[in-house]
C-alpha cells in the first residue's frame, strides 16, 4: 500500500493527497477493522474478508508495514472468534489463548460450530480443550452463537454470562431423546441479554429471562412460544415458520386465535407460507407497531390469501411486502389489504407484475390507497412491464389534493426468465432504463433511482429487523419473488 492516499474534503469536494503517517493509530486501526469486516451471512457463507465463521478469523495481506503493525495490535481484531470444532487441533487452543490475550479487555463475539458428521468428536474436543478456556472468559462474552445448545451450554454450566447481550441458539437436528428433561439448557444469569435468535426449540427446553428481551427472532417455533413475550418490553419480533407437529393442526384457521398484546413492539417481521399469515396477523397485537415486514410464498400454489392487518393498522408507518406464487389476487384484494394502512409513509413492494399493476391502479383510484405515501421502493423484473400503470398512478395522485406527494422512488430490477432462473448480472437489451427514469423524474419532480446491480442475488433493499456487527439473520428474498 502506498504511504499516500486520496481523500475528499467535505467543503470543496476537491481531491487531496493525505499521507498515511498523519493519521493517528486509533483511526488507522478503526479503518482496517471496518474494511476487513466479514460479509458472510451465516456459518455456511463464503467470506471475502474478515470471516467470523472460519479459522483463523482474519485476513491480512498487502498493507504497508506501519498499518499492518497497527492493525495487528488493534484489540478489536482479536475479539471476534469463530470455533470450528471438527478440524481443530491442540494448536488451535494455543492460538485461541493468544487471541484472547490480545483482545483483552474487549468484549467478545464468539461463534461455536459443530461439524454435522462429527458431533461426538467435536463435543469431546470442546470439553477437553475449549470449555476450560471459555469458562475463564465468560464475563467478557458479549455475543454467543451455538448450533447445538443442549451439548455446548451444558459444558458451560455455572459460568457467569454477565456481559452477554446477544444469544443465538440453533437446534439444527431434533435429538432422538428430545422429550427427555435431561437435555434442557442450564440456567444462566444474563442481566444484559436483550437479543435472542433461536430456532427449532420449545419453551420447556429453555430457561431464559424472557421478560427482559428487546429483540427476538423465532424460527420453526411453536405457537405457544409467542405467549412468553406478551405484555413484556419486546420491541422487535421476527417470525420464521410455525413448527408443525402432531399436536398442531395443519391449518392455522383451526387454532384458537386470542390476540396477544405486545405494548412496546415497533417492528414485526413475518416470513413463511401464505397460510400462516392470517394466524400471525391475528395473534400479534402491537398498539405501537410502526414497521411491518412480510415475506411469504404460496408453496402449494393454492388460492392466495392477502389477509388484512387486524390490529391497529393505522399506526404502521413503514410497510415491506414480498410475495411469491400469488394465485387469484384481485384489485379488490389489494385494496382491502392496503386501505386500512392509511398512515404508511414508506413502502417496499416485491410482487409479480399482475399484482404490481393492481397496486398501481389502487394508488390512483378515486379513493386511493396509501394516501400518506412519501417513499416507494419497487422490485420487479422489468420496469417497462408496468411503466404505463405507474405513470398513470403518479399523474392521478398529483391531482388529488389530500394525497401526499412522493419524494423518492427506487426501483430494483430483477431479471427472471423462467422458473428456477436466477439473476445473472446482465440486464436485458429491451429495457429502456434511461428513458423510463427520465420520464418518472419529470412526472414526480423528485428523486428517482434505479438499481441494476443486485448484490447477493436479492432485490430486498430493506434493513433487517435488528443487526449488529457480524450478526446477520439471512433472508434470501429471491425465494419470495416470481
Amino acid at each position: 500500500m502506498d504511504t499516500n492516499s486520496e481523500a475528499s474534503t467535505p467543503d470543496f469536494g476537491a481531491n487531496m493527497l493525505a499521507p498515511i503517517w498523519i493519521l493517528s493509530d486509533d483511526i488507522l486501526g478503526s479503518i482496517f477493522i471496518w474494511c476487513a469486516r466479514s460479509d458472510a451471512p451465516n456459518m455456511n457463507g463464503t467470506p471475502n474478508s474478515l470471516d467470523v465463521f472460519s479459522w483463523p478469523p482474519w485476513v491480512i495481506s498487502h498493507v504497508c508495514r506501519r498499518w499492518r503493525g497497527i492493525s495487528l495490535a488493534h484489540k478489536d481484531l482479536w475479539s471476534t472468534l469463530g470455533l470450528y470444532l471438527a478440524p481443530c487441533r491442540v494448536v488451535s487452543t494455543q492460538l485461541l489463548e493468544v487471541m484472547l490475550q490480545r483482545s483483552a479487555p474487549c468484549a467478545l463475539d464468539i461463534s461455536i460450530d459443530f461439524k454435522a458428521t462429527g458431533q461426538l468428536e467435536s463435543k469431546e474436543f470442546f470439553q477437553n480443550h475449549f470449555a476450560k478456556i471459555l469458562k475463564g472468559i465468560t464475563p467478557r462474552i458479549r455475543a454467543l452463537r451455538v448450533p447445538q445448545p443442549y451439548i455446548t451450554l451444558a459444558l458451560l454450566e455455572g459460568c457467569q454470562l454477565e456481559s452477554l447481550e446477544y444469544l443465538q441458539l440453533e437446534y439444527r437436528d431434533r435429538p432422538a431423546n428430545w422429550g427427555l428433561t435431561g437435555i434442557t439448557c442450564p440456567s444462566f444469569e444474563m442481566p444484559k441479554l436483550h437479543t435472542l435468535v433461536f430456532s427449532f426449540a420449545t419453551p420447556s427446553h429453555l430457561d431464559l429471562p424472557w421478560a427482559q428481551l428487546k429483540n427476538v427472532a423465532l424460527g420453526s417455533f411453536q405457537a405457544a412460544t409467542l405467549g412468553l413475550f406478551a405484555d413484556t418490553g419486546l420491541e422487535v419480533l421476527q417470525l420464521r415458520h410455525l413448527l408443525y407437529s402432531n399436536d398442531h393442526l395443519p391449518r392455522h384457521n383451526n387454532f384458537p386465535c386470542m390476540p396477544l398484546t405486545f405494548p412496546k413492539l415497533h417492528t414485526l417481521w413475518i416470513e413463511g407460507f401464505t397460510d400462516e399469515l392470517p394466524y400471525l396477523l391475528a395473534r400479534v397485537c402491537g398498539p405501537n407497531l410502526k414497521t411491518l415486514k412480510i415475506a411469504v410464498y404460496n408453496e402449494d400454489e393454492e388460492l392466495t390469501m392477502l389477509p388484512p392487518v387486524v390490529h391497529h393498522p393505522g399506526s404502521i408507518e413503514r410497510l415491506d411486502l414480498a410475495f411469491k406464487n400469488t394465485v387469484g389476487v384481485t384489485l379488490q384484494d389489494i385494496t382491502n389489504f392496503f386501505k386500512p394502512l392509511f398512515n404508511v409513509r414508506e413502502c417496499y413492494v416485491a410482487l409479480p407484475n399482475d399484482e404490481m399493476r393492481a397496486l398501481f391502479r389502487g394508488l390512483s383510484a378515486g379513493d386511493p390507497i396509501l394516501p400518506r405515501l412519501r417513499i416507494l421502493r419497487l422490485s420487479a423484473d422489468g420496469l417497462e412491464l408496468y411503466m404505463d400503470e405507474l405513470s398513470q398512478a403518479i399523474e392521478a395522485r398529483k391531482a388529488i389534493h389530500y394525497v401526499e406527494k412522493l419524494v423518492a422512488l427506487e426501483v430494483s430490477l430483477l431479471v427472471i426468465r423462467g422458473p428456477g432462473d436466477e439473476w445473472d448480472g446482465e440486464l436485458p437489451n429491451y429495457d429502456a432504463r434511461g428513458d423510463s427514469v427520465a420520464k418518472l423524474r419529470e412526472l414526480l419532480d423528485c428523486d428517482v433511482s434505479m438499481n441494476s446491480t443486485l448484490r447477493g442475488n436479492a432485490p430486498w433493499s430493506v434493513l433487517q429487523p435488528f443487526a449488529s456487527r457480524n450478526m446477520r439473520m439471512n433472508l434470501d428474498v429471491t425465494l419470495y419473488y416470481s
